[in-house]
């Protein structure tokens, strides 16, 4: 997205944001089918139906990132999943080493690195002809 307008660049990322939350949405509803086993039926239903949308939700929004944006851009975003998950495991109480929380620190200054400077979707087409 190299000469993209910010506003661009904010909109690439916003939408790609918008897949990582669903994603983290998706995690959390089915996993809260099996640290609740208790659940009813119906809960179940609806641990997997809002995963469901959510994945929907996801591929119908990465229609839209692939036919805007380059791919160099926008899916190393998608990396910013793992630290989201990282966090919420720490809120859930579940061990999070320092190890993983170096991980977590090595693919946010990836994500930035790779974000930094990325050609706009058919650039590199334009720039071989």
């Amino acid at each position: 997205m190299t000469g993209a307008s910010p506003k661009s660049r904010l909109i690439a990322f916003a939408l790609v944001f918008s897949t990582v939350i669903a994603s983290v949405c998706a995690a959390l509803a089915l996993r809260s089918i099996s640290r609740y086993g208790d659940i009813a039926l119906f809960g179940v239903a609806l641990a997997v139906g809002v995963a469901f949308c959510a994945n929907l939700y996801r591929v119908f929004v990465w229609a839209i990132i692939h036919k805007r944006f380059a791919i160099t851009y926008s899916y190393p975003l998608t990396a910013l999943f793992f630290p989201i998950i990282a966090v919420i495991s720490h809120i859930y109480d579940e061990p999070v080493s320092l190890v993983s929380w170096i991980g977590v620190g090595v693919i946010v200054v990836g994500v930035a690195l790779m974000s930094v400077e990325a050609p706009a979707a058919g650039a590199a087409k334009a720039d071989r002809s």
